[in-house]
């Protein structure tokens, strides 16, 4: 009888919310935990008990129909800004892409997005402009090159909000020096984009190298695949990682290439804190935190302690169902050499975590 009214009430709840037909046939696969998955909008939702009550969460939010990468390699470049400009409203944080200076967030989202095109692509990379006590020009050059020609431009400049519109960002947006360039103003997560090629025809088989899995993503995120990727012969790339955010957004522009992810976030809130990202797989029901640090490599032992002592798991709409296995990971960007050092991936104790929130509740109480 217990079982029965719960049922009821959820299905009031979520009729109230969604599409009768999503609810009607989301109901007939309600279980004995009460959990209620369906899908709305081209989204996966699941409402279900958590250990603060019930809540309303994402189960993927992660889809497309190419990668960014496939878009650009077959020079359709209309479909790769509108879904760029997806891309970082949906997964990208103001925490990530500032709108307080002229950063490198956007040039370092673009460098780790390219790090993934074939052997027959090579990348030159470059911070370009000037600066002075008046003000400053900077923007950054991305030319993709194929059998030594260029195949494909993009340039990006990052300005503050109140300067967004000025006369001279649009005349940058409107410099086309060659066919197949796009050309991006950015402040925080806001973006202006325009280009000179409204689709390709070029055969995107076999010229990228997508992370099949997150696994495979997280087996080569280390400073030998980021040494094979700058210091590549026929690649030119004169960007260096200074800051913690700089390898962070770059590692968002790996993960916009890899397969199998379900769930993306980034700098969300969660817990006590905002792990730096966070990502899912439904194939094994596994979710992943990483965190990074800027430092020295005694650091992963911080960053590690902060993944089990933020409480991130079991908490809110970060974490969906808690059946998952979920697994935290630690890099750190060495402050001295610049070199990325990667810390053992470890399986979080759920038990754990569940203890901390209960001990911080009776605190509050």
């Amino acid at each position: 009888m217990v079982i029965k009214f719960k049922k009821i009430i959820l299905f009031l709840l979520l009729f109230l919310t969604f599409d009768q037909s999503d609810i009607f046939c989301a109901f007939k696969r309600i279980d004995e935990d009460n959990k209620i998955i369906f899908a709305k909008d081209g989204e996966q939702y699941i409402w279900e008990k958590t250990t603060d009550g019930y809540s309303l969460n994402h189960i993927k939010n992660y889809s497309q129909e190419k990668f960014l990468l496939e878009y650009l390699v077959s020079l359709d470049l209309e479909a790769f800004c509108k879904t760029l400009e997806k891309f970082i409203l949906k997964h990208i944080s103001f925490h990530d892409f500032s709108k307080k200076n002229t950063s490198q967030d956007l040039p370092f989202f673009i460098l780790g997005l390219l790090s993934l095109l074939g052997e027959e692509y090579s990348v030159e990379a470059d911070k370009l402009g000037t600066s002075s006590q008046i003000g400053e020009n900077i923007f950054y050059s991305f030319i993709v090159k194929k059998g030594g020609e260029t195949f494909l431009t993009i340039r990006t400049k990052t300005v503050k909000e109140e300067s967004f519109f000025v006369e001279d960002q649009r005349e940058f947006l409107n410099e086309f020096d060659q066919e197949s360039t796009v050309n991006i103003v950015s402040s925080g997560k806001n973006i202006f984009y325009k280009y000179n090629s409204f689709s390709g025809s070029e055969n995107s088989e076999n010229k990228i190298n997508l992370f099949e899995s997150p696994r495979e993503f997280l087996r080569s995120l280390d400073q030998q695949y980021i040494n094979n990727y700058f210091n590549r012969e026929d690649n030119k790339i004169n960007l260096k990682f200074s800051s913690e955010r700089d390898f962070h957004n770059f590692v968002m522009g790996l993960l916009a290439n890899t397969k199998q992810l379900t769930y993306l976030s980034s700098n969300r809130e969660a817990g006590i804190g905002r792990p730096d990202i966070v990502f899912k797989t439904n194939k094994n029901r596994e979710k992943y935190i990483l965190e990074f640090k800027y430092g020295t490599k005694k650091n992963i032992k911080d960053a590690n302690r902060q993944i089990m002592d933020k409480i991130y798991i079991g908490t809110g709409s970060l974490v969906g169902y808690e059946s998952e296995d979920v697994y935290g990971q630690a890099f750190v960007l060495d402050q001295d050499t610049r070199d990325i050092y990667a810390g053992t991936m470890f399986k979080l104790d759920k038990d754990v975590s569940k203890n901390k929130r209960e001990k911080r509740k009776k605190k509050r109480n």
